[in-house]
C-alpha cells in the first residue's frame, strides 16, 4: 500500500493534471461531420441533423417519453417533496464504445419558495447548484438553459433531476423541474471489424459475361459490434458498394445530406444498426454502375457499420456487359443484320448460306463498321474466322526490364516494417522503375502476403498493377500482421523475378479503457477497468495506466490483464483540493515474445471535488 500512497501523491500534488474547463454551449457540431477515424459510426437519437424525428433509443428510466418514443425525451416532475430523484441512463452495447457525444438540450430548475431546491445534474453539467442562501428560498434564483453541447468519451451517459435540503431543513420543491433532450448524436467506435465463415461465391464471380442489370455474391458472415453492413467490390481507388440488408429500416444510412455513409438511427431496444449474428447474405451489385468492359485486379470484401473492412477476395476478373452501357447490349441486332454477343464485341451474321438481303453482307462475310462511332472498335466475326498468328511473348509493362527495381514506403524512410492499428489493413504504396529510374508503366507486381500466425496456409496472393508514374496500391487483408512480399516478372509468363521486395506489417496493440465514476469526491475511489484486445490465451500483460500532468503522460500505476486480456485497478484520490478533471489512458508496451507493437488505449475523464 505505500507504494499506492505515493503514486496518488504524484497524481494528485506533485504533477499537477490540466484542468479540462467546465462545459460549455458549443456549434452543434456533429450534424453533417466528417467521420472520425475508421470504426465510427454515427447513432441519432431523437431527431436526424435536420430535425426529422428518430427512435430515441434504449434508454431507461425516462419519464418523458419512452424508448420506443421518437423526438424530445428525458425527465420532468411536477411540485416533489424533498428526497425526490429521477435517473435515466444510457449505456454502450457490448464491443461498443462511445467515443464522443452531442447533445441539443433544455433544462428548468425553477426555485422554491422553502428550504429544499432543486438540481439537475448529467454525466456532462449541473444545474441548480450550488444553495446560497441560509433561510427559505435563500439565494436560488433558479436556473434554465437551452442549446448544444458537447460530450467528450463518455463511459455512459446519464441525467437526473432531484429535490434536495441544503441545509437540512425539510421541504419542497416547486413543480416544472426538468431535463429534455431534442436531438442526441453518438459517436460509437467499433474495434474488430466482421467475419466470413466459408468462401465468397455466386454468379458474379464465375468470370463469365454479365448480361444483367445486377450480380450477385454469396457469402455467411457475422460482427461482434456494430454488425455487418455491406459488401464491396474494389477496382484500383474505386469501390463500389452493395447492401447486405436491403429490407432493413435501420441497416443504412439515414442521413444523407452529408458525405458519410456511416450514420444510422436506433431501435427501441438498442443501438446496433445492423445484424450481429452469423447470416446468409447475397447481396447484388449494379452492374451498369461499375461499367462495361473487362475489369482485371478487382478485390471483393465486406464491411460493418463502423466501416471496418474484411477483404475476402483479390486478383478477380469481371466481365460485363450489362443493358444501356458502353457496349451493344447482348443479343440485339447489329449492322446489316448480325447478333451482337455477350462481349459486345463480337457481331455474327445471323444468316445462313448464300449472300443476304437488303443492305446487310451475306453470312459468309463480315459487316464494316464506318465513322467513329462505338462501333469502329468491333470486330465482326465471320462463320468461318481467319487462323490466329502466332503467340507473341508479352513485355511485362513499358520499358519492361530483367534489372527493374521495386521500392516501398514503409514507415521511417529506410523502414522495412508497417505499422497499422488493431484490427485495421496496411496501404501500401510502391514504385516499379528501371535501372535508369524511368517508371514501367501498366505493369503487373505479383503480391503474396503471408499471416504470422497462420503461415504459409493461409497465404494470400494478389496483383496490382502500375499506373503512368510506375506507382502501385496494395491494401493487405484487415488484421494481417505478417509479411508482404512483392515481386515482378519481366514476361508476363516467366519463372524467374525480375525485382523483390519485402515488407512486415505489424499491428499495434489494441487497448479498451472505462472508468466509473466518473465524478466523485476527495478521499473516494473510482475503478478503471479494460480490455486488451487479440491478447493470446493465458497471456498476462502488464498494463500501464497513465494521467495527463503538465503537458505530458505520467505513469501512475500499473495492473495486470487475466488470460483473457481483461484488467482492473482502482485507485483513491487523496490530494484533490480544488475541483480538477484528470484526463487518463491505458498503454500496453511492445516486448519479447508479445505479438503487437505498442498500443495506447482510448482516454477516459473523472472530475474530482474537493
Amino acid at each position: 500500500m505505500g507504494s499506492s500512497c505515493r503514486r496518488r501523491s504524484v497524481l494528485d500534488r506533485r504533477h499537477r493534471p490540466v484542468v479540462l474547463a467546465a462545459v460549455t454551449a458549443v456549434a452543434f457540431a456533429m450534424a453533417g461531420e466528417a467521420r472520425a477515424a475508421t470504426g465510427d459510426l454515427h447513432v441519432h437519437s431523437g431527431a436526424l441533423p435536420d430535425g426529422q424525428p428518430t427512435v430515441v433509443g434504449p434508454w431507461a428510466g425516462l419519464t418523458s417519453n419512452t424508448p420506443g418514443g421518437t423526438g424530445t425525451y428525458g425527465l420532468n416532475a411536477g411540485p416533489v417533496g424533498e428526497g425526490y430523484a429521477a435517473t435515466s441512463s444510457l449505456t454502450p452495447p457490448s464491443n461498443l464504445a462511445f467515443a464522443k457525444a452531442a447533445a441539443y438540450r433544455s433544462y428548468t430548475a425553477p426555485p422554491s419558495s422553502n428550504h429544499s431546491q432543486p438540481q439537475v445534474s448529467t454525466t456532462w453539467e449541473n444545474a441548480g447548484w450550488p444553495y446560497t442562501g441560509g433561510s427559505g428560498g435563500g439565494g436560488f434564483i433558479g436556473d434554465a438553459a437551452t442549446g448544444p453541447v458537447s460530450i467528450n468519451t463518455p463511459s455512459s451517459l446519464s441525467t437526473r433531476i432531484a429535490c434536495v435540503a441544503f441545509d437540512g431543513v425539510p421541504g419542497s420543491c416547486t413543480g416544472g423541474v426538468s431535463y429534455l433532450i431534442q436531438r442526441l448524436d453518438l459517436t460509437l467506435n467499433d474495434a474488430e471489424g466482421p467475419t466470413i465463415s466459408g468462401p465468397m461465391s455466386g454468379e458474379l464471380l464465375d468470370g463469365t459475361w454479365k448480361t444483367s442489370a445486377t450480380g450477385e455474391v454469396r457469402f455467411t458472415a457475422a460482427d461482434v459490434g456494430s454488425g455487418v453492413y455491406r459488401a464491396w467490390m474494389r477496382e484500383g481507388s474505386i469501390t463500389h458498394y452493395a447492401s447486405v440488408d436491403p429490407s432493413s429500416l435501420r441497416c443504412r444510412d439515414a442521413y444523407t445530406a452529408n458525405a458519410d455513409p456511416y450514420d444510422f438511427v436506433p431501435s427501441a431496444l438498442s443501438l446496433v444498426p445492423c445484424r450481429t449474428a452469423s447470416t446468409d447474405y447475397a447481396p447484388a451489385f449494379n452492374l451498369p454502375a461499375i461499367g462495361d468492359g473487362v475489369h482485371a485486379g478487382v478485390s471483393f470484401g465486406l464491411e460493418d457499420a463502423g466501416g471496418n473492412e474484411r477483404t475476402v477476395l483479390t486478383n478477380r476478373t469481371l466481365r460485363i456487359n450489362a443493358p444501356g452501357g458502353g457496349l451493344p447490349d447482348a443479343g440485339t441486332a447489329g449492322p446489316g443484320g448480325c447478333i451482337w454477343a455477350a462481349d459486345g464485341t463480337t457481331c455474327t451474321a445471323s444468316g445462313g448460306g448464300g449472300g443476304g438481303g437488303g443492305g446487310g453482307a451475306g453470312a459468309a462475310g463480315g459487316v464494316t463498321p464506318i465513322g467513329s462511332s462505338p462501333l469502329a472498335r468491333v470486330t465482326v466475326t465471320p462463320e468461318t474466322p481467319p487462323a490466329a498468328p502466332p503467340a507473341l511473348r508479352a513485355c511485362n509493362g513499358e520499358r519492361c526490364s530483367s534489372t527493374a527495381r521495386i521500392t516501398v514506403k514503409a514507415g521511417m524512410p529506410g523502414s522495412q516494417t508497417i505499422a497499422v492499428r488493431y484490427g485495421g489493413h496496411a496501404h501500401v504504396v510502391g514504385r516499379l522503375e528501371a535501372p535508369d529510374g524511368a517508371p514501367i508503366a501498366g505493369a503487373t507486381v505479383d503480391v503474396v502476403a503471408v499471416s504470422d500466425r497462420d503461415g504459409a496456409r493461409a497465404a494470400t496472393r494478389a496483383a496490382a498493377r502500375t499506373d503512368a508514374t510506375g506507382q502501385f496500391v496494395y491494401d493487405a487483408p484487415a488484421g494481417l500482421s505478417g509479411a508482404i512480399a512483392f515481386s515482378y516478372r519481366m514476361h508476363l509468363d516467366s519463372a524467374d523475378e525480375a525485382a523483390r521486395y519485402e515488407v512486415r506489417v505489424r499491428m499495434t496493440a489494441g487497448v479498451r479503457l472505462s472508468v466509473d465514476p466518473t465524478r466523485t469526491l476527495n478521499k473516494h475511489a473510482v475503478t478503471f477497468t479494460g480490455r486488451i484486445l487479440g491478447s493470446p490465451p493465458r497471456h498476462r500483460k502488464v498494463v500501464e495506466l497513465q494521467a495527463r500532468s503538465e503537458g505530458r503522460w505520467v505513469t501512475f500505476a500499473t495492473a495486470r490483464s487475466d488470460g483473457t486480456g481483461r484488467y482492473r485497478y482502482r485507485y483513491r484520490f487523496e490530494r484533490t483540493f480544488s475541483r480538477q478533471t484528470y484526463g487518463f489512458r491505458a498503454v500496453v508496451r511492445n516486448e519479447t515474445g508479445w505479438p503487437f507493437l505498442t498500443g495506447f488505449s482510448n482516454r477516459v475523464y473523472v472530475t474530482v471535488a474537493p
